[in-house]
């Protein structure tokens, strides 16, 4: 420890009367460690970090498969699935279900406004210990068919919409156009299962209980030190129980548990994500090898300096504790200062999340495992550039030290120097061509309907409830709405048409299998599937999306039917 003590001593001595050669290396550190602990900390965020409820870190979503192609996962299961999973499985304390949906909240003074909600199933909130902040939550007399509806308001719904008003509670307000009691308000933050904002009970209809009406999100909590894949392998179990006994709603579907994050933050999301991460170690190792040629031209000049201790009876291992104690000095400060960097970077980047819809359970901030990485970066960083460095200015030759005040093997300092530049170019042309790629990707998804200006463009989205029961349940009844919500845009001063679509361009499709007259599907296994958008006659035209060959839609070609009950509302205005 004494050694060490005058090592650390010594190393800051050096430094010091180095300060400029130490200033360069610490920034080029602190950039490469800084950059790498801020991109850790979102990827840790985004996919690593269990969701902040109790248990957090064993809540797993239940999904189904095809068996033919396991990784064609479809996130809803129906009613009666729900209740044989529940029932018959060990390995989970519980297992609960919803639906998601949006609703408008109205009442008299107040303006309506839709948001996120959910239908929960009744141990959801006890499993997951969720509890209110003040009233109740939901009990079994809420879950009898034909019950008084009650409204568990979230956190933000009570403070936006009602002022946090303390009164709020039992209150009536309209879902949808229909009488519900507030009973409860729920923690701040809590959005439970993604940005919902406010949760009534599920009460199965006749609909849902059909087994072919898949409708259901599951989601379990593992019993503690129980493994995912015991968890899975009981579900398959179960799942292939289920398909035997009903062949003709659950033929060849199998069932896997997945974790919160690999559900909701998976897919392209955890592709960019990863990205991210390996681009900035690209970054890290620029700025190592860059570090480390900077140390060894540095030991050649410390070469008198290794001779005359080699002389006096330094053993090689001393001479390389040295160096690396240098290095990890210089690492350790270079890293306070990342971590500096990384914390103003973290704050900012989650500044900018805030309006975006971000889920509530990603909260971007350093924690233990983000400070833990940190520490192994730093560490790990501060040998990777000086261990090769303290290795070579250790092999001290002695007559050509005490002479020219080099160390000796001077052609192979220069090998290994010019190995660090090639290794740092290698680095450096990967990195610019990764970046050329994605640069050149965005690029063309920007040229993706590229007729379709975001210039003078306004969007909005329209939902009308059609269910049973429902205002506008007829289809003529939504026509009707539509019809005048179009006609009144249009006559807005300034706007040059208005029109209706299922979906906008570049923002989603919905999916249809086709088959092409002439060319049957008997040959294939799967049948080819098409994008499909339900818009009104005038759509392409107020879009300004061009017409290669034959006709647009006509009046004449709609129907009742086909009038869309959701669709997105654009209208094109002169600027």
């Amino acid at each position: 420890m004494g050694r060490m003590l005058k090592d650390f001593r010594f190393a800051i001595r050096m430094i010091a009367a180095h300060r400029w050669f130490s200033a360069a290396i610490v920034a080029t550190l602190a950039l490469g460690i800084g950059i790498n602990t801020t991109v850790f900390t979102l990827v840790n965020a985004v996919l690593f970090a269990p969701v902040p409820i109790p248990g957090g870190d064993r809540v797993l979503t239940i999904d189904e498969n095809h068996l033919s192609k396991p990784n064609d996962i479809f996130r809803v299961l129906s009613w009666q699935e729900y209740l044989e999973f529940k029932t018959a499985n060990k390995d989970f304390e519980g297992i609960e279900a919803l639906t998601r949906a949006q609703r408008v909240i109205s009442e008299a003074g107040n303006p309506p406004q839709r948001y996120d909600m959910a239908n929960v199933s009744p141990g959801l909130f006890p499993l997951f210990k969720m509890s209110p902040v003040a009233g109740r939550t939901f009990v079994a007399a809420d879950y009898v068919p034909g019950a008084e509806p009650v409204v568990l308001l979230g956190n933000s719904i009570w403070k936006n919409r009602y002022a946090g008003a303390p009164d709020v509670i039992g209150r009536t307000v309209r879902i949808d156009g229909k009488p519900a009691t507030i009973i409860g308000i729920m923690p701040p933050g809590l959005m439970f299962p993604r940005t919902e904002e406010f949760w009534m009970p599920l009460i199965p209809d006749s609909g849902m209980l059909k087994r072919s009406n898949r409708t259901l999100e599951l989601f379990g909590l593992l019993r503690p030190h129980t493994a995912i894949t015991a968890a899975n392998a009981e579900l398959a179990a179960l799942a292939a129980r289920i398909a035997r006994d009903h062949p003709d709603s659950n033929k060849d579907i199998g069932a896997v548990a997945r974790t919160f994050q690999d559900s909701y933050m998976g897919g392209t999301i955890r592709v960019v994500f990863l990205t991210m991460l390996g681009a900035v170690g690209f970054v890290l190792l620029i700025a190592c090898a860059n570090v480390a040629n900077l140390m060894l031209g540095r030991s050649i000049a410390r070469g008198r300096e290794f001779a005359v201790r080699a002389a006096i009876g330094a053993t090689r291992w001393q001479l390389v504790r040295q160096v690396l104690v240098e290095s990890l000095v210089l690492s350790v400060i270079g890293g306070a200062c990342g971590l500096s960097l990384a914390a103003f970077g973290v704050d900012g980047f989650d500044l900018a999340m805030q309006d975006v819809g971000k889920p509530y359970w990603i909260q971007f901030r350093m924690d233990w495992e983000v400070y833990g990485y940190f520490a192994a970066l730093t560490i790990i960083t501060g040998v990777i550039f000086g261990l090769m460095p303290a290795l070579q200015s250790s092999r001290v030759d002695l007559n050509s030290a005490m002479k020219n005040g080099t160390p000796g093997g001077g052609s192979r300092q220069s090998r290994l120097s010019g190995t660090l530049v090639v290794l740092q170019f290698a680095l450096t042309v990967v990195l610019l061509s990764w970046a050329g790629l994605m640069f050149r990707s965005f690029i063309a998804s920007q040229r993706i309907n590229a007729s379709v200006g975001p210039d003078g463009l306004l969007v909005g989205q329209l939902r009308l409830p059609e269910g049973k029961g429902e205002r506008y349940e007829e289809p003529a009844e939504r026509r009707r709405f539509i019809d005048a919500a179009i006609a009144r845009m249009t006559a807005l001063p300034g706007t040059t048409a208005a029109t209706v679509g299922s979906h906008f361009p570049s923002l989603g499709l919905a999916s249809r299998e086709i088959e092409i007259e002439g060319l049957g599907n008997a040959d294939r296994k799967e049948s080819p599937e098409a994008g499909l958008v339900v818009e009104a006659p005038n759509y392409s035209s107020a879009l300004g999306i061009p017409l290669l060959a034959g006709r647009g839609f006509s009046e004449s070609d709609a129907t009742q039917e086909r009038k869309p009950s959701s669709c997105h509302v654009v209208s094109p205005v002169v600027s």
